[in-house]
C-alpha cells in the first residue's frame, strides 16, 4: 500500500501498516534507555569531580624544627638534682625519677646542668645538639 496524505492534516504523509507491526525501535535506543540513567547516577555518586591528592601530614617537630630531651636521675648517693637547661631551672628530680620530655630547638647546643638541689654544686653537665624530631635522654649518676 502506498503512503497517502492525511485528511486531518494536509501535507502530512501517513503510512498504514496493514497486518504488520511498525518497525521496531533501533537496539541502541533501548540500550540508551537503561545506560543513560546508570551513567548519570554514577557520575552524581562520585561527585562529578576529579580525584584529590592525599593530604600529607607533616610532624610538628619537623615544621617547628624541634626535638625532645628527657633527664634522668640515677644518683648513687641518693642526691636530688635541680635541672637547668639553657641557664633556666626547669625541674627538680629525685633519685630514680625522670624530668621531661622538654621540647627544645634542634640543631643547636643546649647547656644542661644537674645541680645538687638548692646549691651551685654541679653534679653533671652536657651541651647536646639534638637532631630534628629526635628523642634523647641524659642520665646523671653523681
Amino acid at each position: 500500500m502506498a503512503p497517502r496524505a492525511s485528511q486531518e492534516h494536509p501535507g502530512v504523509v501517513v503510512e498504514r501498516f496493514k497486518g504488520r507491526h511498525p518497525p521496531a525501535a533501533p537496539v541502541y535506543s533501548r540500550a540508551m534507555k537503561y545506560l543513560l540513567p546508570i551513567l548519570l547516577l554514577s557520575t552524581l555518586a562520585c561527585g562529578g569531580s576529579s580525584p584529590v591528592a592525599p593530604t600529607v601530614i607533616v610532624p610538628e617537630c619537623q615544621t617547628q624544627n624541634t626535638a625532645q630531651l628527657t633527664l634522668s636521675n640515677a644518683s648513687a648517693t641518693n642526691a636530688t638534682f635541680d635541672v637547668l637547661i639553657d641557664g633556666v631551672r626547669r625541674s627538680t628530680i629525685t633519685p630514680g625519677q625522670n624530668a621531661g620530655p622538654f621540647t627544645l630547638a634542634a640543631g643547636i647546643a643546649h647547656p644542661v646542668e644537674s645541680r645538687l638541689t638548692n646549691t651551685t654544686t654541679v653534679a653533671c653537665s652536657s651541651s647536646p645538639i639534638l637532631a630534628q624530631c629526635s628523642t634523647q635522654t641524659l642520665t646523671c649518676r653523681f
